[in-house]
């Protein structure tokens, strides 16, 4: 793990102090991940992602487990199969943000405003 890497994941555990991580390429889990709306099939989630290792490198994408559904059955877009090195089958969204990071961490954008971004992803529903 880089660095930076762990810099990144410091910051994470500000909000989400039950985080996991392998360090081997730099995976996060967080347990329990606020799902907003209604139409989910679920309150909460886990979710996993990457720290990518160069400042300059952009995060992409977010993995949940591959059964979380729309209530009414709707197919998710850009929801496709995906693996991690976190037991349990998962199905990974296709995500990014506008990613403008700093030398130093607080003064761009950081990986916990990946993670915080989640939320407006599962907000969109299908």
């Amino acid at each position: 793990m880089t660095p930076r890497q762990a810099e990144e994941i410091d910051l994470l555990r500000t909000r989400f102090p039950d985080l996991e991580i392998v360090e081997e390429g730099a995976w996060v889990r967080l347990p329990c991940y606020g799902v907003p709306g209604t139409e989910w099939t679920r309150r909460d989630t886990p979710v996993v992602f990457q720290v990518p290792a160069t400042v300059a490198q952009e995060p992409y994408g977010f993995y949940v487990p591959n059964d979380l559904a729309l209530k009414d059955g709707t197919t998710i877009q850009n929801f496709t199969d995906g693996e991690t090195p976190f037991s349990g089958r998962w199905g990974k969204f296709s995500w990014n943000i506008t990613w403008q990071p700093a030398a130093d961490i607080r003064g761009g954008t950081t990986m916990l405003d990946f993670a915080m971004s989640f939320a407006r992803r599962l907000a969109e529903g299908a």
